[in-house]
This record gives C-alpha cells, sequence and structure tokens, in this order.
C-alpha cells in the first residue's frame, strides 16, 4: 500500500517536475497529436509546421514519421509530452487517460478532444480545427470534397445490400460490428454489415461467425506488423474453405477517421459492385 501510493504522489507531482518548462514563452502554436487520425488531419489542414510531436503509428503522410512520438494514443507518456512544451495536445474521444488530460490540463495546456465513428464526426474535427487554427477554407474545401465523393458513391443502385464482414483479427476472432467507423464505411459503400447486431469491435466464436454468412469478407492489412502476411493468409484461407470471397484493404482506410475515409468507401464500393456481376476470375484482388 506504501509503495502504491508513493507511485501516485509522484504522478501527481510529475506536472510540477516540468513546470519549468512551460514557463518558458514558446514562439507561436506548438501542436502534439495523440491520434494518427489526428496527425493526419494536421497535415490536411497544412499545420505541420505547427506539429512538434504525435502518436506511435502515425505514418502517413510519410513526413509524419519524422515527427517525435510520445507513445501510443491509449497510454502516451505525459513527460515525453511536457518535454515538447505543446501550446494544445489533440486527442481522440475517450482513449486518452482521463488523468493525462488532466495533468495537461493542470499545466494550462488546452486539450481538444475527437469522436471518431462517422464521417459527419471526420467534418466536426475538420471544421473546428479549422476555425481554431484559421485553416477555415481549407477545412471547407476537404470537407467539401469529402461529400462529393460519398454523395457520388451513394448514388449507384445494387440490386440488392450485400452483406460485408470485416474481420480485425484472428485470436481472438474480432469483427467490425455496429457503431464503428468500419460500419459507416460499409453502409455507405452500399453493403450491409453483417455484424450489425453486435456494437463495437465484438469477439465471437467461429461458430457464430459462420452464421452470419456474409458475401464477402473483408480483411484489413495493417503495413508493417510483424507477421501480418502469415496471419491475413490464414485468415482467408479459413475462410474459403467455407466458399466465402476474401478481399484485403489497407487498415488505415477503414479505421482513421480522415480524408482518406472516402477512399476506403470508394474502394470497398469497387468490390461491392462486382458482386452481382458473374466472372470466370474473382473481383476482388489483393490491394497493395
Amino acid at each position: 500500500m506504501k509503495k502504491d501510493g508513493s507511485i501516485k504522489t509522484l504522478f501527481l507531482l510529475l506536472p510540477l517536475f516540468f513546470s519549468s518548462l512551460n514557463t518558458e514563452a514558446s514562439v507561436g502554436l506548438r501542436i502534439v497529436s495523440l491520434a494518427p487520425d489526428l496527425t493526419e488531419i494536421v497535415y490536411a489542414l497544412e499545420l505541420e509546421d505547427d506539429l512538434v510531436g504525435v502518436s506511435d503509428y502515425s505514418d502517413f503522410p510519410k513526413a509524419a514519421r519524422t515527427k517525435p512520438s510520445v507513445g501510443s494514443f491509449i497510454a502516451p507518456h505525459l513527460e515525453k509530452i511536457l518535454l515538447l512544451r505543446p501550446s494544445v495536445v489533440l486527442t481522440q474521444a475517450t482513449a486518452t487517460p482521463s488523468q493525462i488530460i488532466h495533468a495537461l490540463q493542470a499545466q494550462k495546456i488546452s486539450v481538444l478532444s475527437f469522436k471518431a465513428r462517422t464521417e459527419e464526426d471526420i467534418y466536426e474535427t475538420l471544421k473546428t480545427l479549422g476555425q481554431k487554427f484559421k485553416k477555415e477554407k481549407k477545412a471547407s474545401q476537404i470537407i467539401s470534397s469529402m461529400k462529393k465523393i460519398l454523395l457520388k458513391i451513394q448514388k449507384q443502385n445494387f440490386p440488392q445490400k450485400p452483406s460485408v464482414l470485416v474481420q480485425i483479427e484472428e485470436i481472438p476472432l474480432m469483427v467490425a460490428g455496429k457503431n464503428t467507423l468500419i460500419d459507416r464505411v460499409i453502409l455507405l459503400a452500399g453493403g450491409k454489415n453483417a455484424a450489425e447486431n453486435y456494437a463495437g469491435y465484438p469477439k465471437l466464436q467461429r461458430e457464430v461467425l459462420l452464421k452470419l454468412k456474409p458475401d464477402i469478407v473483408i480483411l484489413p492489412e495493417t503495413k508493417g506488423q510483424k507477421g501480418m502476411k502469415q496471419k491475413l493468409k490464414r485468415m482467408s484461407e479459413a475462410w474459403k474453405k467455407n466458399k466465402t470471397p476474401v478481399a484485403l484493404l489497407p487498415g488505415d482506410l477503414l479505421t482513421r477517421a480522415t480524408p482518406r475515409f472516402c477512399e476506403g468507401v470508394q474502394k470497398l464500393a469497387s468490390l461491392l459492385a462486382h458482386l452481382s456481376i458473374p466472372l470466370a476470375k474473382p473481383p476482388w484482388p489483393h490491394t497493395p
């Protein structure tokens, strides 16, 4: 108990240890992004020169990889953030631990949190950051472009909505249910989420999974992950044994609340459009 108390006391005093860093006048805007999605939006708004730190896996655009990392979006390092002397920290709602947020606010650092479940959330993030950082015109252009792309996709008429299952993980078997960004990708692409009766990212038994009987299974591919190719191969072969079509799509196009969300919708819509066309060869090739 004494040891735990000491740790808690140390954590509470940590912001005070770095207080001298924040009392020094910083020149201009200094942004730290605690989510790859938000990092990408900062670049989309042409604010990269003001970005002094990012979270792990902030890999788009490539230039983002050169920024100092402060840890994962669910477990960022407070001391690393404070050493960067940020004026604003961007977080994904419900992802960043509350104690980190409170410690930052205690140092008079502005913390902005954003939702990331629908295209409307992306618009709101762009609009809010555009207004705060005087990039309203750029934000408006991006939002307008996204809406036009999605409207064009939605004008496509499928004879029937194909049932789509997005499997996130192999062990445990995890899929994307409703109230997720992936669910919005499926719906906007003209499909029906085979896991619509489940919320979030449920873990299901294989027997339950097979009963969903999807018309196509999408496997998100994340570049750079160790063993990813072998895992995707195993997951794909398991579905093919059940004679279910499988396609690979870039994971960040399905899971990141950024302007590239539209690209994910486009790619999936293209795959679904081919489902109703009888071809000699499968129309869902591997997408690098």
